[in-house]
């Protein structure tokens, strides 16, 4: 199945399948368009005046309860662990992996994808259209800046920004495609 895949994608969509695909082979839990607020037990339980963010691939196992979610690098493929081995993880993550997926858009959506990957997952991946790829990057630096002048609490700093064809290679890699 890895041998076959696109180098480029027409949308985001079709980037997320080849991608859920891909993280299908290493983990037992993933889903597309995961609702942050779905079965949610605590202040993120569902609310229609309240903003629930649907990330594009999430990767479990999910914490929507109260608590914390604790894992460590060892449950990635080892040729994954190389994004996050750097970065400081989420101590309060409800999910172990958020990934968006971002093929377009304004800088504005860009960054609300970063915050996405970030509040949510232990670890928060942002893989682009390689296109895009330089206009996430300005705003992934921008974030990390007003982390680390305080101007936000720690967001940010657990999240890797890569390409299509990175996590295509890196995931083939993993799979020993």
């Amino acid at each position: 199945m890895a041998g076959d895949l696109p180098q480029t994608f027409a949308n985001a969509a079709s980037f997320q399948k080849v991608a859920k695909d891909l993280l299908d082979e290493h983990f037992d839990k993933v889903t597309s368009e995961w609702q942050s607020a779905r079965g949610a037990t605590d202040v993120f339980s569902a609310n229609v005046r309240r903003y629930a963010p649907r990330v594009d691939l999430a990767v479990g196992p999910f914490n929507t309860s109260s608590g914390h979610l604790h894992m460590d690098l060892e449950v990635f493929p080892e040729a994954m662990r190389h994004w996050f081995d750097d970065l400081r993880p989420n101590g309060n993550p409800r999910c172990l992996l958020a990934i968006e997926v971002v093929n377009s858009g304004s800088a504005k959506h860009m960054l609300g994808d970063l915050l996405n990957a970030s509040a949510l997952g232990l670890y928060g991946l942002v893989v682009c259209n390689e296109a895009v790829l330089a206009k996430v990057h300005r705003n992934w630096e921008y974030a990390q800046q007003l982390a680390n002048v305080g101007k936000i609490p720690a967001l940010f700093q657990n999240t890797r920004v890569v390409s299509f064809s990175e996590f295509i290679s890196t995931m083939r890699l993993s799979s020993g495609a």
